[in-house]
């Protein structure tokens, strides 16, 4: 039985935020006139402070769902709380280090039980899924590939 599981969204991570500076408030602007391109304000006042409301409302909802952000649960000490299968692929590539709670040198990073907690889970989802970490350069891809090739061939050669 396939589990459920929530829509994951970054919307509301790299939607424009209004108050940070005039460039992403007229982008922000500008979507919003395209979300909410059939919209009038009901008592007829001003349409681009109307739109913005929504958008930030919009916003808000997005944020709800922002539960799978490795970010907000690393940043926060709640490290162990991660589900490995919420983490966005580019999350993995960039945050290797972290989510692995390791140094350059492969040593560990933090002590906090959290971050060894969440280790042991990545470790463990890519184990019994057969999942391939997310590389974090062409060359390991091409190597992981290659592994995989070679290990397709044997298993071919065996059945023969």
């Amino acid at each position: 039985a396939q589990e459920s599981r929530p829509l994951v969204s970054n919307g509301s991570k790299f939607s424009p935020h209004e108050g940070r500076c005039k460039i992403l408030r007229r982008h922000a602007d500008r979507i919003s006139e395209l979300i909410f391109a059939d919209f009038s304000p009901k008592d007829g006042g001003d349409k681009k402070h109307a739109l913005r409301r929504l958008f930030r409302k919009l916003r808000t909802k997005l944020n709800a769902g922002n539960n799978h952000i490795a970010e907000i649960f690393l940043s926060t000490k709640r490290a162990d709380e991660v589900e490995p299968h919420m983490i966005c692929a580019g999350a993995y590539v960039k945050m290797t280090k972290a989510l692995l709670n390791r140094t350059k040198k492969n040593k560990e990073r933090c002590k906090d039980e959290g971050r060894r907690a969440l280790r042991e889970k990545i470790i463990k989802t890519m184990a019994s899924k057969g999942r391939i970490p997310a590389p974090s350069d062409l060359g390991q891809l091409a190597e992981k590939l290659m592994e995989l090739h070679r290990q397709g061939a044997e298993a071919d050669e065996g059945e023969q």
